[in-house]
């Protein structure tokens, strides 16, 4: 008999056990989780804010004298100053050349260049290994002086008829066009590319990646010193620059 008693009185407890858990369940169900934080990694020595590309290939063998190069394995900049009408800050870092912003270190929609203090590209070939990563405008300069230079602007590889290549004559200030193409399909973002200016007298033939992607005659600056531009976002890194001089360049 006490046997048949104890059964009854145990279902009971467990049934009243049951009904707590589930009511503790519903009390649970109606709390608001507060989201997970992510916290980020400390910032790195020398953390830029961009992961830093692979490293550049090597140029091609010169086929003639050298009469300027810079691969940055050092941290100085004393070759190369910022072009007065497009400062900003610029670092040489992990063997590249990388701009960090506008001259305040903003990151911005501002054009930034450096120009070499060697000013002697006359004819010849002048390179410049350029990794773009943010999808911005970069190119080079050359042949500058206080008369002026020559800026060459290569845009991204996207789906639309805009040109991807031009060349512009910058004097006093204003930009004059004076080639464009509109067949090339643009740089590719996270690839190294190498880019290649030849000119001999008034012709200048510009190439990425052995592509001619301009060939233009102009009878105007003839020397002076080189360069390379871009927007002050961080998102393009150079390399490996040299002007080989007196090369038959066409």
């Amino acid at each position: 008999m006490l046997y048949k008693k104890i059964i009854p009185v145990a279902a009971l407890l467990l049934l009243a056990l049951g009904a707590v858990l589930v009511a503790g369940a519903g009390q649970v169900a109606q709390q608001q989780i507060p989201p997970a934080t992510i916290a980020p990694a400390a910032p790195q020595p020398g953390d830029n804010g961009r992961s830093a590309g692979p490293s550049a290939p090597a140029l091609p063998p010169a086929v003639g004298p050298v009469s300027f190069s810079d691969t940055f394995d050092t941290s100085g900049l004393d070759a190369w100053r910022n072009l007065a009408d497009a400062p900003g800050t610029w670092v040489s870092q992990g063997g590249t050349l990388q701009p960090w912003g506008n001259t305040t270190g903003d990151l911005a929609g501002d054009q930034i260049a450096l120009a070499s203090n060697f000013n002697g590209f006359e004819d010849g070939i002048f390179e410049a290994m350029v990794y773009p990563t943010s999808g911005e405008p970069v190119g080079v300069l050359f042949h500058g002086s206080d008369a002026g230079y020559y800026r060459l602007n290569l845009r991204i590889n996207l789906p639309n008829d805009a040109s991807k290549a031009t060349l512009e004559k910058i004097s006093s200030g204003r930009a004059t066009e004076i080639a464009t193409n509109t067949t090339w399909s643009g740089f590719s973002l996270g690839r190294w590319q190498r880019i290649e200016v030849k000119t001999a007298g008034d012709r200048t033939i510009v190439s990425v990646d052995g592509t001619q992607v301009l060939d233009v005659t102009d009878a105007g600056l003839k020397s002076g010193w080189v360069g390379v531009w871009t927007v002050a976002d961080r998102g393009a890194q150079f390399d490996n620059i040299r002007v080989q001089r007196g090369v038959a360049g066409h």
